[in-house]
């Protein structure tokens, strides 16, 4: 028996049913639907992981949005506000078409981060600029290995991680690691000095500095600092050589 089928009859006769039960009913229904919303957007998720991680190839993949920016792109935010709408198909061709559409919709998130960095790095510029600086900057509305910045979150003085310079290209991957649940805002520093190291570095290597970030990443573990320092005796990656004292 439904609790709304019990007897609602008080001994003196008297019932207020009549009244209270609407109210019950909207409440209930109010708390099937949530309940059912959220485990479609957990299904949803999940379909959505499924997609980047099987479907795409390692190229494709990079610079993807995780699951908070993901699901405000127009075909999600659209499928998440009218999912129980009954001309839904829940068909193969159904999720091959939706996720066709996603990935396409994802390439102007793609773009929007980048356009974040570079704004980021041409302000940097022009307030050195403003301020007298001799620091030799990157080409504004380039993006490149010498591109370095660091994560507003993680340099928070309440958050106690580690820091490290990222590359353009790898702010974001670490933005899905590290801070999943946050969307991507540009909470990030963009490192004029370190940058001007990095390009220095380059040049020693005698890399380009449009060299695709790919040839500096195999790099990685092969680079030593002959400054001396404890820290920096064994090899690392580009990013970190970049961070010793002899700069």
């Amino acid at each position: 028996m439904r609790f709304f089928d019990l007897p609602t009859r008080h001994a003196n006769g008297f019932s207020g049913w009549g009244l209270v039960r609407p109210k019950l009913e909207k409440i209930y229904q109010e708390v099937k639907e949530t309940r059912l919303g959220e485990r479609f957007k957990e299904q949803l998720h999940q379909r959505y992981n499924d997609f980047v991680v099987s479907e795409l190839d390692v190229e494709d993949r990079a610079g993807m949005p995780h699951w908070p920016d993901a699901q405000q792109l127009p075909s999600l935010a659209r499928l998440l506000k009218n999912h129980r709408d009954s001309d839904m198909e829940d068909t193969p061709e159904f999720w091959t078409t939706l996720f066709d559409s996603v990935f396409v919709e994802a390439q102007a998130f793609k773009l929007r981060v980048r356009k974040d960095l570079l704004s980021l790095i041409t302000m940097s510029t022009r307030e050195e600029s403003q301020n007298g600086s001799n620091t030799v900057n990157v080409p504004p509305y380039e993006l490149g290995p010498s591109s370095l910045f660091l994560c507003g979150v993680c340099s928070s003085p309440y958050n106690g991680a580690h820091q490290r310079y990222l590359g353009y290209d790898q702010i974001l991957d670490h933005y899905h690691q590290h801070h999943p649940f946050l969307p991507w805002k540009p909470k990030v520093k963009y490192q004029p000095r370190a940058s001007q190291t990095a390009a220095l570095l380059l040049k020693a290597l005698g890399l380009p500095s449009n060299v695709p970030q790919e040839d500096v990443d195999v790099l990685d573990g092969r680079l030593v600092c002959l400054c001396g320092h404890p820290g920096y005796r064994d090899p690392m990656s580009f990013e970190n050589l970049v961070s010793s004292p002899i700069f």
